[in-house]
């Protein structure tokens, strides 16, 4: 049985749960080796220092990603888009680091020791500037690493490629053409798939700036919005939760039991229906309601 996942914090956790993953890490790491920023405080003053400082900083960059997700995720390069959620996320934290480090004052950090130092003494603005230019290369190589399966990684697959055609190309159907008003968002989605894994679209799941697409060949991740794509995906699929859309044609079952429920598909994955999507899945779906008791073995997306 084959684990998914989506491939962030290296292949380990989806990223909703790496970042208080690695929150609790690296604050266990700070504590430890006491960093010249939390010198001079007591045990309990470093974890409480560092504890605000990760967790700022965790919610900047999960702002950050947000908001470069849903503008300019399939715009831009995943690197681009990678360096400037961590400068956006540094920019977004650093007045309040800048103000933890007034509260968390250490006697020893009181004489200036470099030009940054000199440099913020002249006045508020100079020192908001400095705390920037002091975390931002910090938050750029830690969003690079958490983001390196992204940049990186390669589709994972469940079966062979299609066969070549007689001119080389995939014999996936293309992307349809006929509905121009989805054009621009369908092309840039394609696009942004590798070729090996088709066009035959199963599932595909959001996790913040990430869409986890699965099709009857693999899966892959990339940058992009799952709103905007379910729209233009509207006559071949729909929404069963805010975070997961599924293909018509790729569903198998639909289980409800108390209130719990999942579309099962054609490649395995068990895909959550929200409480407030039941309504819309029961109308369209209604023949394929089950009991939850009767579905073997699947698959389970995580």
């Amino acid at each position: 049985m084959q684990r998914i996942t989506n491939g962030t914090l290296l292949g380990v956790l989806p990223l909703g749960r790496t970042l208080p993953v690695a929150g609790v890490a690296l604050v266990v790491l700070f504590v430890v080796l006491r960093p010249e920023a939390s010198r001079g405080l007591d045990s309990v003053g470093r974890v409480l220092f560092w504890s605000l400082h990760i967790s700022l900083g965790l919610c900047g960059v999960w702002c950050a990603s947000l908001a470069i997700g849903r503008r300019w995720a399939q715009r831009i390069p995943a690197v681009l888009a990678v360096l400037l959620t961590g400068m956006l996320g540094a920019a977004l934290v650093a007045p309040a680091y800048w103000g933890l480090e007034q509260v968390f004052a250490v006697p020893s950090q009181a004489v200036p020791d470099d030009w940054l130092d000199r440099f913020a003494e002249r006045g508020l603005w100079q020192g908001l500037a400095a705390e920037y230019l002091e975390v931002v290369p910090l938050f750029v190589v830690t969003w690079l690493v958490m983001n390196l399966p992204l940049l990186v990684g390669k589709p994972q697959l469940d079966d062979p490629p299609p066969p070549k055609g007689p001119d080389g190309n995939s014999a996936v159907a293309a992307p349809d053409q006929r509905q121009r008003d989805r054009d621009e968002t369908l092309a840039r989605f394609y696009a942004s798939l590798p070729d090996v894994l088709g066009r035959d679209i199963v599932a595909v799941s959001s996790d913040l700036h990430y869409l986890h697409v699965y099709t009857a060949l693999g899966k892959a991740i990339v940058l992009g919005n799952l709103g905007n794509l379910a729209e233009a995906l509207a006559d071949t699929g729909m929404l069963v939760h805010r975070s997961h859309w599924v293909a018509h044609a790729h569903l198998r079952q639909v289980q409800m039991a108390g209130n719990e429920g999942c579309c099962v598909m054609s490649n395995g994955l068990r895909i959550p229906i929200s409480r407030r999507r039941r309504k819309q899945v029961k109308e369209r779906y209604g023949q394929g309601v089950v009991g939850l008791h009767e579905v073997g073995q699947s698959r389970k997306l995580g």
